[in-house]
């Protein structure tokens, strides 16, 4: 998971606007070394408090069965997005657990990284 988890921060650093209490966050979600080759995607996550909204794109990909948040420091899971794949477009919102994470994630978002998973790649595709 060490390679999956090096290979994703390069979809580092994130872009943070801040308007009316919100804080939104993109990144190119990308493959290569330890992740589908040819893979990519796109996200964009926006924070309102512990609202998190979220719109996820991959491409050249198997079909995703997870998405996440997640730490850069352990690759644990910060956030899970549930998200349920649609022609490999996802959208939706989910609570994060505390305030104190999503300002973590919002003050210091090159220590996250989204990832989307499916079976080939059960780590992370992208």
């Amino acid at each position: 998971m060490k390679t999956a988890r090096i290979a994703i921060l390069a979809l580092l650093p994130l872009v943070a606007v801040a308007a009316f209490g919100q804080v939104t966050l993109s990144a190119t979600l990308t493959g290569g070394a330890g992740l589908d080759p040819d893979g990519s995607g796109f996200a964009v996550t926006t924070f309102t408090g512990t609202q998190l909204k979220y719109t996820l794109l991959a491409q050249r990909i198997a079909a995703p069965t997870a998405a996440h948040i997640h730490r850069a420091s352990d690759g644990t899971v910060a956030v899970d997005l549930a998200a349920t794949f649609v022609g490999g477009l996802a959208t939706g919102t989910v609570a994060v657990a505390n305030q104190a994470l999503a300002d973590a994630i919002t003050g210091n978002p090159s220590d996250y990284y989204v990832n989307v998973h499916n079976a080939e790649f059960p780590n992370g595709a992208i």
